[in-house]
């Protein structure tokens, strides 16, 4: 079988994108081709390049293969290389995106369990601003006071938390949300690090951070 390499990088960057990949990264496999390794302690990406690329070629050559990203690991009996990469068996696809989809369902049922007063939506909803261009978002759970929804931002998936608007001059119900937010905040946070090593937070146009599962969970 003979799958085109831009098929398989579509397919990569999809992946990319549901796996929460920075979307710095995303951008440079996307423009440049340029395959990244993910490397203790900081997690932080850097481009393969020298012999850590020319074993990334010899394994697509070999296998007929689009490796995306490499995840580095330090074990007793030395440096261990994880090549997530996208196959020529076209048939296999889905069940490995099935695989990275299993992450987002686990957080549903692990922030439930938390948080019982949240619930999924009877049916599909979507938030869509108005305008050309609006942001449009999957509400993924609800409660009276809040939403957690999912966005595609082009680069990556977000997960976030947004309140509800509350009915004009309803202090109590802003009270509320206030002194609820923070705990459903890190709630999300616990929920997607059981399933990720790490997870990219953002608060503002110049305020982003990284948490890695080993620091959260001390």
């Amino acid at each position: 079988m003979e799958i085109s390499i831009d098929e398989k990088r579509a397919e990569a960057i999809i992946r990319m994108k549901m796996l929460g990949i920075f979307p710095d990264t995303i951008q440079q496999f996307k423009k440049d081709g340029l395959v990244s390794i993910s490397e203790p302690p900081m997690e932080a990406f850097f481009w393969a390049e020298g012999e850590d690329l020319e074993r990334i070629r010899k394994f697509e050559e070999s296998h007929n293969a689009l490796v995306y990203v490499v995840i580095r690991s330090y074990t007793t009996i030395g440096k261990l290389d994880d090549f997530l990469f996208v196959s020529d068996y076209k048939e296999e696809w889905q069940m490995d995106r099935e695989y990275i989809e299993d992450v987002l369902e686990c957080f549903v049922v692990d922030f439930c369990q938390m948080f019982p007063s949240f619930d999924r939506p009877s049916e599909e909803v979507w938030l869509t601003e108005p305008g050309f261009g609006g942001r449009s978002r999957l509400v993924l759970l609800e409660s009276k006071l809040f939403r957690i929804v999912l966005e595609d931002n082009e680069w990556s998936l977000a997960v976030e938390l947004i309140q509800k608007e509350e009915p004009w001059g309803d202090v109590w119900m802003e009270n509320l949300q206030k002194r609820l937010y923070q705990k459903y905040l890190d709630g999300m946070k616990k929920a997607l690090l059981k399933r990720l090593p790490a997870i990219g937070t953002y608060s503002g146009a110049w305020t982003s951070g990284r948490i890695k599962r080993e620091e959260y969970f001390i």
